[in-house]
């Protein structure tokens, strides 16, 4: 626990507002539950208290640890709480001094209702919703995930395009395609749908914000896009002479220089075609003259030309030096001029080049914003059908209403009497439009003594949630906020209790080389200087490009008996080198307590769900069994798709193909010879040539097993929710035991997390309320197809020995001894494109 001579122990006094800047591991939820707990001891009633934080998994162990350190004040001896204050700031006689409201704060607390409001920020700008007048409140139901939603407004909205009233966003749409392949599109329309209440905040007001946005665009890139930037180039005074300047000196340096005799004659009829669009054919008297409709017949192509008898194919100037050689060929004074004209034609080129780049960027901004803008109507319109909100609509409801100078006095009323201090934790993570709702209420009493304290912690270098528009830049912007606004004081905690040195030595490098890119950072302390700890850099081969032929040798394989071949995985090479790391260190490496690692101690963390298919791979090859947390990775098990084998079949009892591989699953167990049996009994459906096998007096105890459960389950289909059929199914087929039968026992820990994956899918995905096992089923498949990554965010508890693979996200708050980093360089060229 945090030494009393803690200087950041100043923001735990109750009555000052206090910014903490504290690293990992330097205990940020400790000092906020403590200052609740100071807040309690110092006569703050438990309703009065308001803590946010950025996952209900923070909040939950916010709360526990708040009771439990409640509890531990109501039971423990008087020198035990005596010293459990000090450590939080208390000098001994204002410990002894508070000693008896210590006691009493754990009922005080429990009995308290309202009790203290440990929420996330969606929960408490829901929270404010309902406090919102009638006509302003919220729908009633939010959709806390809406990727199923999203891809069917993408469907249902490119069929209203063919209205002649959506005639602007269906040309828009189809300008995109033109330029950009579907994915690509759904991707930047979908970014601007998660966006969209930034969007809307810009657009407030607006008589034309999508002209405005476009105009807007155009003044930041200093670019018209409609500018011919061609015709413009062939307009400059002496580009043109300059052109018929270079050629003769091209053409007698192609003598010795192959490339240049091609490079001539290209030229040489580009000046053709543009002395023909002279005035006249009097060629020499009109080559320093605008010569635009030249310019504007130009093509493609002959401009691509062109630029490549200067430029690379990156765009960059072609290397050409002065030399002997050159010199010979024609002669010094020519040669040195030859040279100045190719750079200087060279940079002309790549400017316009540049200038076409910027001006289809921003045809493409303008085509997205006039597509995107009509889709988020759509898609809002979709929610309102259903009554339904999203997080989205629950911060711009938030802010709309705070932000309204007609319904805000109300409300504002309703917040002072409820919540006089307020916990803000893991602030780093908050976006631009929470911080505008803070505000709003925040700066609303102005000087008034009586508005509330305000605590807030977090530490910018650990913002990840860049993805749901965090701004780690906020946190500088909030702490000079509320210390010129509140009074509040600044406080740092440099000094870390869970990293080791040699970990801590490694942040300090990173952090303290960024210079003016990360400004302020001071270098950070291991408590521990004994902990043992390791840090490396592992060196794996470079990934390749997939082979996009067929077969390397160029020939055709028949697709009806011929399988494509396999692509190489881009990341193969690391994954592979990853697994034999782990194999490595597991049962070798010795832990500070003396054990050995296990698999279970080892945590592999990604950025993205997405790619993890190669590591998969390498760990089932190495025998390594893992646990993951790629949300589409879950619809792809084995597992998960033996179960949606088996409800397929269940829909459609005549679907032999799925009834083939729920039989041949371990949850029947009937093997290859049974199959080839049942495709030569006869005609007719399978599952009629299961009855009759099973009704044979020679038939197998499994194929009876199979025939009685299928049929006791086809009968449930109809009547049970697709989440209570799945349960009988699990506890009638006995379906966990017989996978873990089935399962190797390296493998066994992830099969098992699979399958109690989609029994709990079932139950969470849409609430749960499906009417009908089908409708279950669509929604799983459009999940694989057009969510691809949407099972539980976090694995299920680790059962045995295994590997866990999760994302940054999903593993903030978890500690492990061992913890690999993969796809690193990935995400250093995503973090360059944003």
């Amino acid at each position: 626990m945090p030494p009393a001579a803690d200087p950041a122990l100043a923001a735990l006094v109750p009555s000052r507002c206090a910014v903490v800047e504290a690293c990992a591991g330097s205990g940020k939820t400790w000092l906020l539950v403590s200052r609740m707990l100071r807040l309690l001891l110092a006569g703050a009633a438990p309703s009065e208290l308001l803590a946010i934080t950025f996952t209900r998994k923070a909040a939950g162990e916010m709360r526990v640890r708040l009771y439990e350190w409640l509890e531990f004040m109501a039971v423990a001896d008087d020198a035990a709480v005596l010293d459990f204050l000090a450590q939080r700031g208390l000098d001994a006689e204002t410990a002894r001094a508070s000693l008896p409201r210590a006691r009493g704060l754990f009922e005080a607390v429990l009995d308290s209702v309202p009790g203290p409001l440990i929420t996330t920020f969606h929960g408490w700008f829901l929270n404010l919703l309902g406090r919102a007048p009638l006509d302003r409140r919220a729908p009633a139901r939010l959709i806390e995930d809406a990727v199923l939603l999203r891809a069917e407004a993408w469907q249902t909205w490119a069929e209203s395009l063919r209205a002649p009233a959506k005639a602007a966003p269906a040309a828009a749409l189809a300008g995109l395609f033109e330029r950009l392949p579907l994915d690509s599109v759904r991707g930047l329309l979908f970014a601007l749908l998660d966006r969209r209440a930034e969007w809307w905040a810009w657009a407030a007001g607006r008589a034309d914000p999508l002209a405005d946005a476009v105009a807007g665009l155009q003044d930041l890139a200093g670019l018209d896009e409609e500018r011919d930037v061609r015709a413009e180039l062939w307009t400059e005074p002496g580009f043109v002479a300059g052109l018929a300047e270079f050629l003769p000196l091209l053409a007698a340096n192609g003598a010795g220089v192959k490339a240049d005799a091609s490079s001539a004659a290209v030229l040489a009829g580009l000046l053709d075609s543009i002395r023909l669009a002279g005035a006249g054919g009097d060629h020499a008297g009109h080559l320093e003259k605008p010569v635009i409709p030249a310019c504007a017949g130009m093509t493609a192509a002959t401009w691509a030309e062109l630029c490549l008898v200067f430029l690379t194919g990156k765009g960059e100037a072609r290397v050409r030096r002065l030399s002997a050689a050159l010199d010979g060929r024609l002669g010094a004074g020519p040669a040195a001029r030859f040279i100045e004209l190719h750079y200087a034609i060279a940079e002309r080129l790549r400017q316009a080049l540049d200038a076409q780049r910027e001006q289809d960027g921003l045809r493409i901004h303008r085509l997205a914003l006039t597509a995107g803008v009509d889709l988020i109507a759509h898609y809002q319109a979709m929610k309102t059908g259903r009554d339904g909100l999203d997080f989205t609509d629950a911060e711009w409801l938030a802010l709309r209403l705070l932000a309204d100078p007609d319904e805000s006095a109300a409300l504002l009323a309703k917040l002072d009497a409820r919540w006089k201090h307020l916990l803000l934790d893991e602030f780093q993570d908050a976006n631009p439009l929470q911080w505008q709702i803070l505000t709003a209420w925040l700066a609303a009493y102005g000087a008034d003594p009586e508005r509330p304290t305000v605590f807030m912690v977090g530490d910018p270098k650990q913002s990840i949630y860049r993805f749901r528009r965090a701004e780690p830049r906020l946190f500088a912007l909030a702490a000079d906020w509320l210390a010129a606004e509140y009074g509040a004081g600044v406080h740092r905690k440099d000094t870390t209790r869970r990293c080791a040195p040699r970990v801590v030595a490694w942040v300090n490098a990173l952090f303290g080389g960024l210079g003016e890119a990360y400004p302020g950072f001071a270098a950070h302390v291991a408590h521990q200087d004994g902990l043992p700890g390791w840090c490396e850099v592992m060196a794996v081969p470079q990934p390749t490009p997939a082979d996009d032929a067929d077969h390397a040798d160029g020939g055709l394989r028949d697709p009806l008996t011929e399988p494509p071949p396999a692509r190489p995985d881009r990341r193969a090479g690391e994954a592979a080198a990853v697994a034999q790391r782990i194999q490595a260190i597991v049962g070798r490496l010795r832990l500070a307590d003396g054990r050995s690692v296990r698999h279970g101690d080892i945590l592999v963390l990604s950025a993205t769900r997405t790619g993890l298919e190669a590591f998969e791979t390498a760990f089932k090859t190495a025998g390594i069994p893992y646990l993951g947390s790629r949300r589409g990775g879950l619809l792809d098990t084995l597992p998960a798709r033996d179960l949606m084998a088996l409800l397929g079949f269940l829909v459609m009892p005549a679907d032999d193909l799925r009834l083939a591989h729920a039989l041949r699953s371990p949850l029947f167990g009937l093997d290859d010879a049974d199959l080839v049996r049942l495709r030569d009994a006869g005609t007719g459906p399978w599952f009629e040539r299961l009855l009759a096998w099973a009704d044979r007096a020679d038939a197998p105890a499994h194929v009876r097993r199979a025939r009685d459960l299928l049929l006791a389950w086809r009968e449930a289909a109809g009547p049970l929710p697709p989440h209570d059929l799945l349960d009988r199914i699990f506890h009638q087929g006995e379906v966990e035991a017989r996978y873990a039968a089935a399962t190797p026992e390296r493998l066994r820990p992830s099969v098992l997390a699979n399958l109690r994956g989609v029994l709990e899918l079932s139950l969470r995905l849409g609430g749960g309320r499906f009417p009908s096992l089908p409708r279950f089923l669509d929604e799983l498949t459009a999940l694989a197809e057009d969510a691809g990554d949407d099972a539980p965010d976090e694995p299920p508890a680790a059962s045995g020995d295994a590997v866990r693979m999760l994302t940054i996200h999903a593993a903030k708050g978890l500690e492990a001894p061992v913890v690999f980093l993969i796809k690193a360089d990935e995400e250093r060229r995503e973090r360059d494109h944003q």
